[in-house]
């Protein structure tokens, strides 16, 4: 009803306004954006998509990690070159500036492969999962990661073996329950920092594609289609996750 009709031709019909966008033409068209999502200029390279910034009136670094291989599967990689050129100088800075730093990235600490998964190029200096935490003990300024790829919402720590940081997981809004995540950062005043995160239903209200997107969600899920269900337990959704306040 309303969504027309299903019928056989020869395929997508062209349209010259359509178009593959490569990694730096995306960051590029969201960073022309009035929010820009922290891509102030395109600054970023020609072969990753790293890139940071400050938040306005609070100590707090952003640094968004390119983890998606480009020559592999779907799973993660970082690699030694990756530390050296785009990573380090972000975290010394921050550490020097006694800025706290939230990484964000597609892939979870479980994630990080040495090749990107199937069909994937090995990277002889990709970081296994471990020597990533090793590398980031040296960061106390560190205090959460933000991570997708897994379509559910999951909460953890990771120890990195000197300081411990947050891992928020969130689900995909592609699939049920079709929901994405706010999260407020506080300073306790108490020693304790407090990362509060709640997560949030999209509107369908009179917008069929919308509700044609949940409705279909619904329908992989309760079939089985969907092989998890993303919505996780009740302390990976709406949590306080207090953590000792780094001394820098």
């Amino acid at each position: 009803g309303g969504y027309g009709d299903v019928v056989d031709g020869p395929g997508a019909l062209a349209d010259p306004g359509r178009a593959l966008l490569d990694g730096k033409a995306m960051v590029d068209l969201v960073g022309q954006d009035d929010d820009g999502h922290g891509v102030a200029r395109p600054a970023h390279s020609a072969d990753k998509e790293f890139h940071s910034f400050d938040v306005d009136g609070a100590p707090i670094t952003f640094l968004v990690l390119d983890t998606n291989h480009h020559v592999g599967g779907g799973e993660g990689v970082i690699t030694q070159r990756d530390v050296d050129k785009y990573i380090t100088p972000v975290l010394d800075d921050a550490l020097a500036r006694k800025r706290y730093v939230v990484l964000a990235s597609h892939h979870a600490v479980s994630s990080l492969s040495s090749d990107g998964g199937i069909f994937g190029v090995a990277e002889p200096d990709a970081l296994s999962s471990s020597a990533w935490l090793a590398y980031l003990a040296s960061y106390p300024n560190v205090i959460a990661s933000m991570v997708g790829h897994a379509h559910r919402h999951r909460v953890r720590v990771q120890h990195t073996g000197a300081a411990d940081f947050w891992e928020v997981m969130t689900s995909a809004l592609a699939d049920w329950p079709h929901e994405f995540r706010v999260v407020e950062i506080w300073d306790d005043d108490n020693g304790t920092l407090r990362i509060h995160s709640e997560v949030v239903d999209y509107a369908s209200d009179d917008d069929p594609v919308a509700a044609l997107g949940r409705h279909l969600g619904l329908v992989d899920f309760l079939s089985g289609w969907q092989g998890n269900d993303g919505r996780g337990e009740p302390s990976d959704r709406n949590v306080d996750l207090i953590l000792p306040k780094p001394a820098l």
